[in-house]
């Protein structure tokens, strides 16, 4: 099997979350995170947008936002993590971003 980009926009850690239909879903970080490492491990690159992520993902580019989803606009740093392992790929790739 080829290795392919994922990249994932799950609900953030801490954050409302997503909605069906009239109440909020239930979503487990903790088996996310286990099913990013096993895409790695499959030898996939795995990008993940997040505000906070487990020791062994890395954040490869901030820009702070503002939360339109709050009353008070917040402005929050949203993150983009990379595994650890998978740092050396992209800096070969983009050696002037880091």
């Amino acid at each position: 099997m080829k290795s392919k980009l994922i990249y994932c926009d799950a609900p953030y850690f801490d954050s409302t979350g997503y909605k069906n239909a009239s109440k909020k879903t239930d979503f487990d970080h903790e088996e996310y995170y286990e099913w990013l490492r096993l895409k790695v491990k499959e030898g996939h690159i795995v990008l993940c947008s997040e505000y906070v992520m487990p020791d062994d993902f890395v954040c490869i580019f901030e820009k702070g936002i503002q939360n339109g989803m709050t009353k008070a606009n917040d402005i929050k740093t949203e993150k983009l993590f990379i595994h650890k392992t998978q740092l050396d790929i992209y800096k070969k790739s983009f050696p002037d971003e880091v």
